[in-house]
Formats: C-alpha cells, sequence, structure tokens
C-alpha cells in the first residue's frame, strides 16, 4: 500500500509467493535472529485442531516510521482490527502480484500499481498510439540480441 501511494515501499524488504499469500521474504530469518537475541518468545497454541504459531514480543518496539507512514499503518490496524486470519489469508489471492507470480518467485513492488480496471477511452487511444512505437522497439531488441548470440558462436 505505502509502495501504491508514495512510490517506496515502508520496510524495503523483498516479497514472493508462497502458497498462501505473499510473503517478506527474510521473515524466517529475522524471527530466528529475535529469537536469539531474546526480542520475541514463539509460542504455540492449539487453535481448533491445529498449531498456532504466536510471536510474544519481549521489548517494545524501535519505531522509525514518519508521520505518513505511522498514519498508514494505524489505518491498516482499523482495518483489520478483529478480522480472522482466514479472511486476512484469503484476502492477497486477489492481489495479482501474488496470483500472478510462480511458488517461491519475487513480486516486484511495482505490480501494486497494477488495477483491474478497465482502460478509459483515452488510455486504450494512448496505448495503440504507442504499439508500433513497442513493436518496433522489442523488433530492434530482438535483432541486437540475435546479433549478439551469432558472435558468441
Amino acid at each position: 500500500m505505502a509502495y501504491a501511494q508514495w512510490g517506496k515501499p515502508l520496510t524495503g524488504v523483498e516479497y514472493f509467493a508462497l502458497e498462501n499469500g505473499p510473503a517478506p521474504r527474510p521473515m524466517k530469518r529475522l524471527l530466528n535472529l529475535m529469537q536469539e537475541q531474546g526480542d520475541i518468545v514463539i509460542r504455540e497454541n492449539d487453535y481448533f485442531g491445529l498449531a498456532q504459531r504466536r510471536v510474544i514480543p519481549l521489548r517494545s518496539p524501535e519505531l522509525n516510521f514518519s508521520v505518513h507512514e505511522m498514519n498508514l499503518l494505524f489505518r491498516l490496524i482499523q482495518h483489520y482490527w478483529g478480522v480472522s486470519g482466514k479472511r486476512m489469508s484469503n484476502e492477497p489471492h486477489e492481489f495479482p502480484g501474488w496470483s500472478l507470480a510462480k511458488l517461491e518467485e519475487t513480486i516486484p513492488y511495482s505490480v501494486a500499481l497494477v488495477g483491474d480496471r478497465e482502460p478509459t477511452l483515452d488510455e486504450i487511444g494512448r496505448g495503440l498510439e504507442l504499439e508500433a512505437l513497442a513493436e518496433e522497439s522489442l523488433a530492434r531488441n530482438a535483432a541486437r540480441k540475435n546479433e549478439g548470440d551469432r558472435r558468441g558462436t
């Protein structure tokens, strides 16, 4: 959401596609490090017959966010307060970055800018104007690649 609003991510970490939704790539390593340093404890509970892992903080967080970033975080907390884990897990399935990615493939932040609305007539017209330029550019780059391939053999 931060990338969609401001063109820069909040954390800057790489996200990748897992079976149940997108996840920060360094999450397991970070949780292990925080556990080793005594910053958190991970408790396993029975949750309706399933194992639930809960992260329990053992210290206060160090918050280095701007006012705008904190406002976004508070809005997200309010939005998801009381929402079940199942519903939260299902929500990313509608996100094109996850639904189009292969398992364990990195999800580029720029996918946050992709929408699912129909283009306007002006956007369609501009796309048609750019179509010839795009085809020309692709053909030129393909020719360069083929030329480079022939030199390497």
